[in-house]
């Protein structure tokens, strides 16, 4: 089979998979152009495009000028660039429309696979399962993972903004009570016998939590200690309701003396 892009003859390399499985992929060691049989661009390791690059010849570096018209090495038909979600807009791949094989360039190969190696990793953080390698490009399918994605956040925050206004109809006469400059009082009185802790932070990576109501009660009170001197706080108001869920309060904010 001969080179789209030069026409020189393409080697069959044997490559792996990130299962440690093996196929054959056509290379070409003048432009560093690869072939891939249907699929098989999907099955590829990312690292094993670094060892294609590593055996290009590329001819002392000779300048190849690219063709107006591709034809797959197979069925001798012009190829069709590949264009949709699955393929970024700076990345080149061409298909056969018969045979369903891909051709692409050793630089768009390496940028292809670290795009596709991150939606994978995607899909692992958020515990989905893979498309199969059936899947050309590892499709549409990304974009939904994305709105599946965007979904559960939308709906955490509306859970949210919804747990906020419960705390709100709840919670009434918030009062904090400077004692020193290390030491502040927090008073508040709920509509109904709930158990509460409060959360506070200066920085938000240094949250702490204290118990304020182990049970059930309509006023509490709580004394933040240790505190920085003239240091703004946030703290958060956390309600145990009797069927055993919670509800967490809008930050509420002082600043110690």
């Amino acid at each position: 089979m001969l080179c789209p892009l030069c026409n020189q003859i393409l080697i069959a390399i044997t490559v792996h998979t990130e299962q440690h499985g093996s196929f054959k992929v056509d290379h070409c060691g003048r432009c560093g152009g690869n072939w891939f049989d249907k699929y098989e661009i999907n099955r590829l390791a990312y690292q094993e495009v670094i060892r294609l690059g590593s055996i290009t010849n590329s001819f002392n570096n000779e300048e190849i000028y690219p063709k107006e018209e591709f034809l797959c090495p197979i069925d001798h038909l012009p190829l069709i660039k590949f264009t949709g979600s699955s393929v970024p807009y700076n990345i080149t791949i061409r298909r056969c429309l018969k045979c369903a094989g891909v051709f692409v360039s050793q630089k768009d190969l390496l940028k292809f696979k670290d795009q596709q190696r991150q939606k994978i990793n995607l899909l692992k953080h958020l515990n989905l399962p893979f498309p199969t390698v059936a899947a050309v490009f590892i499709p549409i399918f990304f974009a939904g993972v994305l709105l599946f994605s965007t979904f559960l956040t939308v709906s955490k925050v509306k859970e949210s903004q919804d747990n906020q206004a419960k705390a709100r109809e709840m919670i009434t006469s918030v009062q904090t009570v400077p004692v020193n400059s290390q030491t502040t009082g927090i008073i508040f009185i709920t509509s109904d016998p709930v158990t509460a802790s409060i959360t506070y932070w200066s920085n938000p990576l240094n949250k702490k939590t204290i118990i304020v109501s182990e049970t059930p009660k309509t006023v509490h009170s709580a004394i933040l200690k240790n505190l920085g001197e003239e240091t703004d706080y946030k703290y958060q108001i956390t309600l145990g309701l009797t069927n055993n869920s919670q509800t967490t309060s809008s930050e509420y904010s002082f600043k110690t003396q």
